[in-house]
Order: structure tokens, then sequence, then C-alpha cells
């Protein structure tokens, strides 16, 4: 038998403030590596490891444009480049279904 324990958590807004940013960051890497995945997909049949995905995350960091993403936490970040990854391996286990954007709600 499984059991459920909730609980409650009450950040500082300076805690505040780092989970959105860390939160955010993790979205926006998803969509990024996903939307990547995807267009290597269509464009060339290609699909994609987990180092080619690691590798591009690296590339982004690199950009000037996403240097905001040293300043959060990294491994929040490399899971969300995982997580296509794992993804993809359950869309295989579960025909019509596909792995989706991540929206803020």
């Amino acid at each position: 038998m499984y059991g459920v324990q909730g609980a409650r958590v009450y950040p500082t807004p300076d805690q505040a403030a780092v989970l959105n940013r860390t939160f955010g960051c993790g979205r926006l890497v998803w969509n990024r590596t996903l939307a990547w995945r995807q267009h290597r997909y269509r464009a060339d049949g290609a699909t994609t490891s987990y180092a080619q995905s690691d590798r591009y995350l690296t590339e982004l960091k690199r950009d000037p444009e996403f240097g905001f993403l040293f300043d959060v936490l990294l491994r929040a970040v490399a899971a969300d480049v995982a997580a296509p990854v794992h993804g993809v391996r359950e869309l295989l286990r579960r025909p019509g279904s596909s792995p989706g954007t991540v929206s803020s709600r």
C-alpha cells in the first residue's frame, strides 16, 4: 500500500525569486530542447541521444543571450535536458500520445 503526504512550503521573498527563476529556466530549457529535437527529427529523421541534448545545453549556455542559465541551479536545468529523452521512451511505450511543451499556467 502506498501513502501520500502533503506539505506546504512558505519561502521568503528571496527564496521565492530563486525558485521562480529556476523553474522558469527549467521551462525554457525543456521547451528549447524539445523544439530542437523535434526539428532534427522532422528535418532529418534523426533521433537525439542524451549526450547530444547535453551538448545542446552547453551551446545554449555559451550563447550570450542565455548567460543567465549559469545563475540558476544547474542540476535542475540539466534534468530538463534529460527529460525529453525519458519522455520519448515513454511515448514509445504509449502510442497515440506525445510529449508537449511546459507552460507556466
